[in-house]
């Protein structure tokens, strides 16, 4: 048991390491507003490591490794398509459309694999959790536009 936890937790690890260059990158999943991260979802990646670290989902070694299994080529779809829309000259009001309709189909993929292999409770309560999130992002503004006020010189969102 704790061999397959090792090999989980260095799984995790790795996913996780691998998604540090795409958000480096201006314009990837997290900066956008119709991105994969914090504007537009979680990626496959996020989601594993949410599952895999939050006790409050009670994901046993077994359900890790499927999901392991399903979301790893959901991972590396995104971070291809990802790459291939950034490539090159880049126009942001065609991206922008693009990008809305693979996050659509993302997040649909992304759903199809959770339901393959969490319980019900188990996607009920990540659901949940999504939900709050997005509502958390959409009170503190989602990193859209100008905040005001915080004292942090101009008061945009430059300080960030």
């Amino acid at each position: 048991m704790i061999r397959m936890r090792n090999i989980a937790l260095g799984a995790v690890a790795l996913a996780l390491f691998s998604v540090l260059p795409i958000e480096a990158q201006p314009g990837g999943s997290g900066g956008g507003r119709g991105g994969f991260g914090r504007g537009g979802g979680m990626s496959p990646d996020q989601v594993f490591g949410l599952l895999a670290f939050d006790d409050k989902f009670n994901i046993t070694g077994k359900q890790l490794l499927e999901l392991r299994d399903s979301l790893k080529p959901l991972s590396i779809e995104q971070r291809e398509a990802m790459a291939g829309m950034f490539s090159g000259d880049v126009d942001f009001q065609a991206v922008r459309e693009t990008m809305r309709e693979m996050q659509m189909e993302m997040r649909a993929k992304l759903m199809g694999a959770l339901k393959e292999t969490l319980d019900e409770e188990q996607l009920e309560t990540l659901k949940g959790h999504m939900k709050e999130q997005q509502e958390r992002r959409r009170n503190f503004g989602g990193g859209r536009g100008p905040r005001s006020g915080g004292g942090r010189g101009s008061g945009d969102s430059g300080g960030f």
